[in-house]
């Protein structure tokens, strides 16, 4: 809670976490994520019955969050009907799968992808993050 009779006070309760994400699978990275959201949401003080307001989190996400990415559907609100780039989603996909450079996924590895980006989306949308 911000500190009273300050411009925190009306901020209400933040969630302030750490996190240092899977640094070799998307899959992972975006479980982390959205574990850390549900807590960060879902966070509940032992001193008052206070639920968080905002969520601040911090660390290493070990991935640069281009878009396409699935951690980067978390960040980018695209919850409101904005469509990314199918380039950037094939892009992310081929780099997060550590394809060779002129190897392009598979359409059932570029499916599971894009399942998980909608996945990471939804989550986003689901738990009010803008």
């Amino acid at each position: 809670r911000g500190k009273n009779a300050s411009q925190m006070a009306v901020r209400g309760p933040v969630a302030v976490t750490s996190i240092h994400l899977d640094a070799t699978d998307e899959r992972k990275r975006v479980g982390q994520l959205r574990r850390c959201l549900h807590r960060s949401r879902n966070f509940r003080s032992e001193r008052e019955e206070l639920e968080p307001i905002s969520a601040l989190i911090a660390g290493d996400f070990n991935q640069e969050c281009f878009s396409g990415s699935c951690v980067s559907a978390f960040l980018s609100n695209s919850g409101d009907g904005a469509l990314v780039d199918e380039a950037d989603l094939q892009k992310e996909c081929a780099a997060a799968l550590r394809l060779k450079r002129n190897e392009n996924p598979t359409e059932k590895q570029r499916k599971e992808w894009i399942d998980l980006y909608n996945e990471s989306r939804d989550t986003a949308k689901d738990m009010c993050i803008s």
